[in-house]
């Protein structure tokens, strides 16, 4: 009887060894990021992104898949990114952690964990990224970024270039109907 209890103690203390293994999500070593303005009705200018505390730079609706830097808590991915409204020239910043486990990459690289980012009027941040290695799109978080006044100057030459070398205030585009947004307008 004890040769028996032993035995299937050893198989539960096993099983419970190899479900925790496989319940831990490994730390990515790379990341495929991508930073995006909100709607074509709403653009804006990305300033600065940070993963895990190191900057990077993504331009526009561009992105880029890089080396993620390791973070002190292996269960999130730490961002904090900065940004001008084009139209409202009122510029923000939001920090938030995004949980590993909820980063998956796509079905065609399953090992490639994908972030999105969308940033949309009053500050709004939507981070979302493939359901469970599939095509399908998922909201992961999402957050109102706070109003940063001090950065609206450091701006200022962006917004003239893109003000004279974009068509952000063409006609057209600007008869489309803003985006909505989950944030409150947080005045000037």
């Amino acid at each position: 009887m004890n040769r028996i209890i032993s035995r299937l103690l050893a198989l539960l203390a096993a099983f419970l060894i190899l479900t925790s293994v496989a319940a831990c999500k490994q730390y990515p070593e790379r990341v495929s990021f991508y930073g995006s303005s909100a709607f074509h009705r709403w653009p804006i200018e990305i300033g600065n992104i940070s993963l895990n505390e190191v900057y990077i730079r993504v331009l526009g609706n561009g992105g880029a898949t890089i080396g993620l830097p390791q973070n002190t808590d292996k269960e999130v991915i730490s961002i904090k990114i900065s940004w001008v409204e084009f139209y409202s020239k009122r510029s923000f910043v939001a920090s938030f952690d995004i949980p590993i486990a909820q980063v998956t990459g796509s079905k065609d690289l399953p090992e490639l964990p994908i972030v999105k980012i969308l940033i949309g009027r009053h500050g709004e941040v939507v981070v979302s990224g493939p359901k469970n290695g599939s095509y399908e799109e998922i909201e992961i978080l999402k957050v109102c970024g706070q109003r940063a006044p001090d950065n609206d100057a450091s701006f200022a030459g962006d917004l003239e270039y893109l003000a004279a070398n974009t068509n952000f205030n063409d006609p057209k585009r600007l008869a489309l109907p803003l985006p909505d947004s989950s944030c409150p307008d947080p005045g000037h």
